[in-house]
């Protein structure tokens, strides 16, 4: 994640809900909290050891501070359906009925729990939707 992105209270950033609980001050001297201080300033003004990108905008990464392990496994896609069986399709004179349920992104599970990983380095990106839909198929 890219510090800089998620400094709150500066270029219109809120603040996230994981620096508020777990940011370093007298309350909270963790040694290794999420976010290192609260400032009206950007981190790399403070720290300049996580400017990322110098002028030329080339990666010059000095600290591994804010690397997270970010692996996960989505789920994209998942439906389950039924078919009525052949002898109540010859009752009712059809030639099949299904039953569905389907969803899209229906879950993700990773150990990164600030923002889904697949945005990126900050969590101010829309997040990916779900979607859900139920359905009836039938044919004469």
């Amino acid at each position: 994640m890219n510090p800089a992105k998620i400094s709150p209270f500066t270029d219109d950033h809120a603040m996230l809900k994981a620096i508020y609980e777990d940011h370093w001050s007298e309350d909270n001297m963790a040694n290794k909290p999420f976010w290192p201080r609260l400032s009206t300033y950007n981190i790399t003004q403070h720290n300049p050891q996580e400017d990322w990108y110098n002028e030329n905008n080339a990666e010059i990464r000095k600290s591994t501070y804010f690397m997270r392990e970010c692996s996960f496994l989505r789920c994209t896609s998942l439906e389950l359906a039924y078919n009525l069986s052949a002898e109540l399709m010859t009752k009712w004179k059809l030639q099949n009925v299904r039953f569905f349920v389907r969803a899209n992104n229906p879950f993700l599970i990773s150990n990164f729990k600030v923002w889904d990983v697949e945005l990126g380095e900050d969590g101010f990106n829309y997040p990916i939707q779900k979607t859900y839909a139920v359905g009836l198929n039938f044919s004469f």
